[in-house]
């Protein structure tokens, strides 16, 4: 810039100056600040997977994925753009070409102001699942940090991928139906809809429900409304709001319904369980996650009855399995019973299979 101030010199007097400058640059440690640097990527305000650090002639380099820090090197050699997409793409198992990744290239509706840093990081963990092909995601926030604005950005983003076919956004009060409501018609507008008891509005894209309106709140609730109105896989997307309610009760036919459905599950209080890792119910938990390949190996139908058949297992542990009747459980014959299980086999010998692996977990 001072080549260009008028009325300076534009003669070997600033090529001096220049030269002196090069050379202290030089003598400066390419690790200087790089300290520092680390600090602001460890925060994850910025999502910076690479942090460097230069005196203009040698760089260095800290891989937050890896944790490494690089020698000093030649400026000549700087990663390009190309090489650190295909080592952030490497690190997290997906390719940004691919259409399941294809929501984190979106940017957000409002523009990136609208939002704080740690709601955008809980978006771009539940999108990074997904491009995974995981199906599941569970976000713990306190209280005050935006749970509906992240359920609402994150289902935009999914649509403006072209994505989101119909999704369900279920809450515990008529209040907080309401709110929600609002939230998602400011963005998607006529296409969010709230669910009542003489209207499931079918024709919506988002739509706004309570788990007493679907009449999954108690163990007791018969799910009448949901059964009656959304078919299996009738949404594409859930998001479950207040999922430290167990998983075992009535609600879960939210999900065992929609086994092909992304579902995200939203929560500022987990819910505190004193559970052993022998109890029935953790048992139950290990057996859907360690035969997860094994689950995947089969017809959603089928997956959907043998999770079914699980939650029994967590709600009456052995007995609930040797019980003659465990087919005809109302959670066992909504995901689709014994036919379901005839897709892979003869039922009895799926049951024994599964009492088999439920005790390996």
């Amino acid at each position: 810039m001072l080549l260009n101030i008028p009325g300076k010199r534009r003669d070997g007097f600033f090529r001096e100056m220049l030269t002196e400058s090069d050379t202290r640059a030089k003598l400066i440690d390419p690790a200087h600040g790089l300290e520092q640097a680390k600090l602001y990527a460890a925060c994850k305000r910025l999502n910076v997977p690479f942090v460097y650090s230069s005196n203009g002639h040698l760089f260095v380099e800290f891989d937050r994925l890896t944790g490494k820090t690089s020698s000093p090197t030649p400026l000549a050699e700087f990663p390009s753009p190309a090489d650190l997409r295909a080592r952030y793409e490497k690190h997290m198992g997906f390719s940004l070409d691919s259409p399941a990744a294809r929501p984190l290239l979106v940017r957000y509706s409002g523009g990136e102001a609208t939002r704080r840093y740690y709601q955008d990081a809980a978006i771009r963990a539940v999108l990074e699942k997904f491009a995974r092909g995981e199906k599941r995601a569970l976000l713990a926030l306190a209280t005050g940090s935006g749970k509906t604005f992240i359920a609402v950005n994150l289902l935009k983003r999914i649509a403006d991928a072209g994505q989101l076919r119909r999704a369900l956004f279920v809450c515990d009060r008529d209040e907080l139906r309401a709110q929600g409501l609002a939230a998602f018609q400011n963005v998607f507008g006529a296409d969010a809809a709230s669910v009542t008891g003489d209207n499931p509005q079918k024709n919506a894209r988002i739509l706004v429900a309570t788990y007493q309106t679907l009449d999954v709140d108690t163990d007791d609730a018969d799910a009448n409304f949901l059964l009656t109105h959304y078919p299996e896989n009738y949404f594409s997307h859930i998001v479950i709001d207040e999922c430290h309610r167990s998983a075992w009760g009535k609600w879960s036919q939210v999900l065992t319904r929609n086994p092909l459905a992304f579902q995200v599950g939203l929560t500022a209080t987990p819910r505190r369980l004193d559970i052993r890792e022998d109890s029935k119910e953790a048992r139950a938990d290990a057996f859907t996650y360690k035969q997860t390949s094994w689950l995947k190996s089969m017809p959603d139908r089928t997956s959907a009855v043998i999770r079914a058949i699980a939650g029994q297992f967590a709600k009456a542990g052995t007995e609930g399995l040797e019980n003659p009747a465990v087919f005809q459980t109302p959670d066992v014959v909504h995901a689709g019973g014994l036919a379901a299980l005839k897709a892979i086999g003869k039922p009895s010998k799926v049951l024994t299979d599964t009492k088999e692996r439920m005790f390996e977990a």
